[in-house]
Parts: C-alpha cells; structure tokens; sequence
C-alpha cells in the first residue's frame, strides 16, 4: 500500500530515486541498489523529506548498510550533514565501503578512539586516520564555522555519548540546533532503553531539529 501511494504521488519509483541520488542512468541506480533496496530508499526518502523518520529492518543479508549509504549520499545532494552512529568503530570502515558501493566517498568526522576508529580497506590499510581525542575535540569547534577538511558527514559510536555531559554531547547538540542534519542509527538497539542515558540523548536530539530525518 505504501509503495503503490508513492507511485500515485511521485510516479515511476525507479525514476524517482534515481533523480534523487544523482544518478545519471538508471542503469547506473541498478549497479548501486537492488529492487527491494530501491523500494525501500524510495520510501525513505519520501519520509525524511517531510521530515519523518523510518526503520528498516531487514533481515541479515538484504544489505541494510548500503541502504543507509544511499540515503547518506541523498543527505548529501540535498543540503543535510549525515550523521552516522553504530556499535563498533571497525563498522566505520564498513559504511565507508557501502558508500563506495553506492558510488559515494564519505569524507567523516571521526570521533573515537584513535588506535580503532580509523578507516580501513580490505587489506588493513589505513584510508583516513582518526584524529586524537584532543584534536577531535578542538576541530569540534571548526566544524561548525570553518571545517577546514572540508568533512561531509560524521561517524560516531554510541559509546561515545553514553556517559554524562561530555564535548562530544555538546558537540551533536549544537550540530543538530544550527545545522540541517540526516540521523543514520545502525544497530539502533543501543540506544534503548528508556532508562539509559543514550536512549535519552537522542530523544533530545530529535527533538532538537525537526527538519532532520533519522534512518
């Protein structure tokens, strides 16, 4: 029902991904996403653009990172800063690698632990360094005015807003009051609970901008 409503608004669904993406062909849309991939970016879309937000739960295999990397690449094309939150820095290299599959290069703001929040391929090599804790916190800053790097999106471990008060909440906060954002949460359980002080977090980050989609 949902599908056959968006083709009654936007007509062919293939056609209107492919322009929102940025993709020349469709054939070119076909070599980055599947059919139900497709559908539900379709879908996505649609619903961050009115400001929403959506869950997408596939099962193990259906390829939910390169979902997520295509709605980033939308985020992108569409004035939003994508902000990527999962379980384990290792999974940084993952969605960097979904964004390539989607014909993206994520250039993030990584914010971890220096020795395991870098950007790998599939060889162990290092495509982009995390920065030290130090510096992470002092380009925080330079991000909101200058963003000397020129970074296009943020990656981020729920353990990293898990405790009280820190630079790296007020970081978020203060991305999510001045700028338009798009929330990606992979593995979205982690931020549960509704006792724990992550799953409070992002509640006031919602909350904060009610132009940002979340994923």
């Amino acid at each position: 029902k949902a599908l056959t409503r968006l083709q009654e608004w936007y007509g062919d669904i293939d056609e209107f991904v492919r322009k929102q993406l940025g993709y020349d062909t469709k054939e070119e849309l076909y070599g980055a996403l599947a059919a139900e991939q497709i559908d539900s970016v379709a879908l996505a879309i649609d619903n961050i653009s009115r400001g929403e937000s959506i869950i997408i739960g596939d099962q193990t295999g259906i390829g939910k990172g390169r979902q997520a990397a295509a709605l980033m690449r939308y985020a992108k094309r569409h004035g939003l800063i994508p902000v990527f939150f999962t379980e384990k820095p290792k999974l940084f290299s993952d969605m960097y690698g979904d964004g390539l599959d989607v014909g993206e290069r994520f250039k993030p703001f990584l914010i971890g632990n220096k020795n395991e929040s870098h950007i790998k391929d599939s060889e162990n090599g290092i495509i982009q360094e995390c920065m030290s804790p130090a510096r992470q916190q002092k380009y925080s800053a330079s991000f909101m005015k200058e963003n000397p790097e020129k970074f296009d999106a943020v990656f981020c471990c729920y353990s990293q807003v898990n405790k009280e008060d820190n630079w790296q909440k007020n970081f978020f906060r203060t991305l999510f009051t001045k700028r338009k954002v798009m929330l990606v949460m992979d593995e979205a359980h982690n931020a549960s609970g509704d006792e724990s002080n992550t799953n409070k977090f992002f509640k006031e980050l919602i909350g904060l901008n009610r132009s940002t989609g979340a994923v």
